[in-house]
């Protein structure tokens, strides 16, 4: 008998984590649907700069396809109009987890020049204890 209310209890736990999982991929969804469709280029890195997703506008404004990005790091876009002093202090700053604000002159796949404005660094967290 004991078992089956243990049994009993660990069902209902477990119904429970689901339908939490379920909201979750809900929101997921939703803000993946934001973010692929936002007015506003977006660009994902790891801690060592290499992309890890573009969105739409990204690919647009630049001119390159995702399959062309990831894996690379943005100093493809690299106009070298800038001193490597201002690439320093860019991953300083967003390393340490802060805002960096400024303007990139970045150079598109077929050359023309495009500015960025900022850098929003997030640090994302571990699969474990998010629930």
């Amino acid at each position: 008998m004991r078992e089956l209310e243990e049994l009993t209890a660990r069902n209902r736990e477990l119904e429970s984590e689901v339908i939490e999982l379920r909201r979750m991929e809900a929101v997921l969804r939703k803000l993946t649907v934001a973010v692929e469709n936002s007015p506003t280029s977006v660009v994902i890195t790891d801690r060592f700069g290499t992309i890890e997703y573009v969105n739409r506008k990204f690919c647009q404004v630049t001119g390159y396809s995702p399959q062309e990005l990831l894996g690379k790091n943005p100093r493809i876009l690299k106009s070298g109009t800038q001193p490597e002093q201002f690439y320093r202090d860019l991953w300083e700053t967003i390393l340490s987890g802060r805002e960096w604000r400024g303007e990139f002159h970045n150079r598109n796949q077929d050359g023309s020049m495009v500015g960025s404005p900022s850098c929003h660094p997030y640090q994302a967290q571990s699969a474990r204890g998010v629930r």
